[in-house]
């Protein structure tokens, strides 16, 4: 980042990369069974919270820095509506579904586990593209 990164767009990011490797590591955990079903549906809700928190921080970002490098690069109003949108229709939905499928299906059945791992997958897609999505 360069040294016109404003302290909320360096907080954004962060946000950005924690989530991306906590869903990395959830996704990990479930295909090789690491975590209980229910250690996977707590991570899954904390992570649930975490993106309420970069929609926050995108708002912050946006409207508090709208001359930083990652919202100059952005159409206008991007991190107030797009972005927004995709957290919560894309990766948020995503997110319930993998704790629906986990509390639902039959915990020792790894078929459960495979499938909510590739909803937690999908989501890490999704958040992926979801900042990059501007350029």
């Amino acid at each position: 980042m360069s040294q016109h990164t404003s302290m909320h767009e360096k907080r954004f990011h962060n946000a950005c990369e924690a989530i991306q490797d906590d869903l990395l590591d959830a996704a990990h955990s479930l295909h090789t069974l690491q975590a209980s079903c229910s250690q996977s549906v707590q991570v899954l809700a904390a992570q649930t919270i975490r993106v309420s928190r970069i929609m926050m921080l995108a708002e912050n970002m946006a409207t508090k820095s709208p001359r930083c490098p990652t919202v100059l690069m952005s159409p206008r109003g991007y991190f107030q509506r797009e972005f927004q949108q995709v957290l919560r229709k894309k990766i948020l939905r995503i997110l319930n579904k993998a704790v629906i499928i986990l509390n639902t299906g039959d915990k020792n059945d790894c078929q459960v586990r495979y499938a909510a791992a590739n909803q937690v997958e999908t989501a890490l897609e999704e958040l992926e593209f979801a900042p990059n999505s501007r350029e």
